[in-house]
């Protein structure tokens, strides 16, 4: 069945719904007082299909399409590339991604935010976490607890000293728009750094190889350090390194004799015989004669592996001068407690000559120390020892010279390190001046 067509009355649809009907002249009405569109969807009465006003000729003709309202454009908190970001968000993504890309991140978002402080100070905050990194790693204490504990203190400068006004800030424009800006291109940049990250976690749960735990040793700044990397075996040892510190504090003249340094140099590796067990690390050490010139020591370390982590169970000696000892391996405590027994022979005779008088000479002579062989070294040395030349000092061989100072921050380093130990103790200082630093800054711009 068809119905009239009544092109005067006009159908307008209303979302689910349709309004009228209304004449022409109504519509065109409402056209002009911009209370429709001109996309406005209309059917005449009888009609069957919804089209757009403009695309009806009794319409389209007397529609200007250069007087149509355009959409609106964007709010200022929603042009595309200034939408700042979540400050929160921004802190949780820096722990993964590292204080470095926290540092950039933090300066752009600060520009977004209009605020009114310069860009390098977030900057120069993530460049200051990585110089400190690499400083701790190298010179003070090479640990995953100091990583984490750096991580930490300047993640917590970065919220304290500039992310916790950008939430206010962030809060306050947000309030009517929800959408932060997006994180696909800060997140994709951040990715290497990411991943950086994780693997130097996944390194650091890694077992320690013997030679690591060898290098670890040498590098020790101290008896109670190295006793970390060592079976009880080794004790002795320790106990010899201990009394040569005290009586070289004795002996001025010995501090102050800048050639008496030990080098050491990590050679080749082998897992010993069956019958021994454990793995051979061996080494060359330099060390300077009474003649000014110097002499080479060649051996190995004995590693037993003891609860999953390897440790030094022996320090033998083979070669003296690229020449086998005549009574065969020795162990290096014979050696040491050589050593000290001629320096405290100096210092009882120093004690009882009369004063201006210079003091002996120390022999090095490793024939002067009674070597002999010890019960629990290895009948041979099955670590391969090259005929070289003395060697300056090896890349991983460690300097180790005690400056004195009677001042307040040596004080307070000793008093931290009697607590903490020593590398704890100095991590501490340094913390400590951080916070302090921290403090007055904020202060200062507040």
């Amino acid at each position: 069945m068809e119905f009239p067509r009544v092109d005067s009355k006009w159908w307008l649809a209303n979302g689910d719904q349709h309004e009228g009907p209304f004449s022409v002249n109504e519509i065109l009405a409402r056209v002009a007082q911009s209370n429709l569109r001109h996309d406005q969807l209309a059917c005449p009465v009888g009609g069957s299909k919804w089209k757009p006003l403009t695309e009806w000729d009794v319409f389209a003709e007397t529609i200007d399409r250069s007087e149509h309202i355009p959409l609106p454009p964007p709010l200022p908190s929603q042009k595309p590339g200034n939408v700042p970001w979540n400050p929160t968000h921004l802190w949780y993504l820096g722990l993964l991604f590292s204080p470095l890309w926290l540092g950039i991140l933090t300066a752009l978002n600060s520009k977004r935010l209009e605020q009114k402080i310069s860009v390098w100070a977030p900057v120069g905050l993530g460049c200051g976490w990585l110089v400190a990194d690499i400083l701790f790693d190298q010179f003070v204490l090479s640990s995953l607890i100091v990583s984490i504990l750096l991580l930490g203190g300047f993640a917590f400068a970065f919220w304290y000293l500039l992310l916790e006004k950008q939430q206010e800030q962030f809060d306050s424009i947000t309030e009517t728009n929800k959408s932060p800006g997006s994180w696909l291109v800060p997140c994709l940049a951040g990715s290497p750094l990411a991943l950086l990250q994780l693997v130097g976690l996944a390194v650091a749960f890694l077992p320690t190889s013997p030679r690591d735990v060898c290098s670890e040793f040498l590098a020790a700044d101290s008896p109670h350090e190295a006793k970390q990397y060592t079976t009880l075996n080794m004790t002795p040892i320790l106990r010899q390194f201990e009394l040569l510190e005290t009586l070289t504090k004795q002996l001025p003249e010995s501090q102050e004799d800048e050639n008496e340094i030990e080098y050491f140099q990590l050679t080749d590796e082998a897992e010993a015989a069956p019958d021994v067990g454990g793995y051979l690390v061996g080494y060359r050490s330099t060390m300077p004669d009474e003649n000014g010139g110097a002499f080479t020591l060649n051996g190995y370390f004995h590693l037993l592996e003891v609860k999953g982590e390897w440790k030094i169970d022996s320090w033998i000696i083979t070669h003296f001068n690229n020449q086998p000892l005549d009574n065969g391996p020795t162990s290096m405590l014979t050696f040491f407690k050589g050593i000290t027994d001629e320096m405290q022979r100096q210092i009882d005779q120093k004690s009882s000559t009369a004063k201006g008088k210079s003091p002996l000479k120390r022999d090095y002579s490793i024939y002067n120390y009674g070597i002999t062989p010890t019960n629990n070294s290895l009948s041979s040395a099955p670590v391969k020892q090259e005929n070289s030349q003395p060697n300056p000092a090896p890349e991983d061989s460690k300097k180790k010279t005690e400056t004195k100072r009677n001042n307040l921050p040596t004080l307070i380093v000793s008093l931290l390190q009697s607590i903490f130990g020593e590398s704890g103790g100095r991590i501490v200082f340094i913390l400590i001046i951080i916070g302090v630093l921290t403090y007055n800054w904020r202060n200062s711009h507040s």
